[in-house]
């Protein structure tokens, strides 16, 4: 196979799967911009203004034992990419834990150590998961499993749905053609 084809392939792949397949996100307020709007919480912060967040100007403090979520409308059967960004309390001695569940199940327990970051540098880590629906409404739920002052920091969350793989494949198909029309026939050379 052509080393070009299989390079321009795999490089439409992966900016595909970047830009999280063109999907509208569907979670309302995934960065915190306007507060806890459209999240219903128990045991939140907000850092407001702040210039560490990973995404715009403020960012989630889940304090111990505290949870922030949100429901938003789902296709049964269809998946879905959920990606999101974690630091946490940089005074923390160890690392910190947050656990994300979709729907009743635990999906990710993602976890961030503050060492070597301060408040100039959070360190964010980023999550990507893809989920499968179970109904036609979803709960995505994350929460702080650990002591008060452990607290992990929230921020950049996305669901976008992803497309089916047949319409992946039309869209491979589509860039195989694309090629095959740019590329300059030099004749049959045996």
């Amino acid at each position: 196979m052509n080393p070009r084809l299989v390079v321009s392939l795999l490089f439409a792949l992966l900016t595909l799967r970047s830009n999280t397949f063109g999907q509208p996100n569907l979670i309302q307020n995934g960065s915190f911009e306007n507060g806890l709007t459209a999240w219903t919480s128990s045991g939140v912060g907000l850092f407001l203004g702040f210039g560490g967040a990973a995404d715009g100007g403020n960012f989630a403090n889940i304090q111990g034992g505290g949870l922030v979520y949100q429901d938003f409308a789902t296709t049964p059967g269809a998946i879905y990419h959920l990606r999101f960004a974690m630091a946490g309390n940089i005074n923390w001695p160890g690392p910190i834990t947050m656990d994300t569940l979709w729907g009743s199940n635990v999906v990710a327990q993602t976890t961030w150590n503050p060492a070597g970051h301060n408040i100039n540098n959070l360190g964010w880590i980023y999550t990507d998961l893809d989920l499968t629906a179970s109904g036609s409404q979803t709960r995505l739920t994350f929460e702080n499993p650990g002591a008060l002052n452990q607290q992990p920091f929230l921020d950049a969350i996305s669901v976008v749905q992803v497309p089916e793989p047949s319409n992946i494949l039309l869209l491979g198909l589509a860039g195989l053609v694309a090629l095959k029309r740019r590329r300059p026939s030099l004749g049959y050379f045996p």
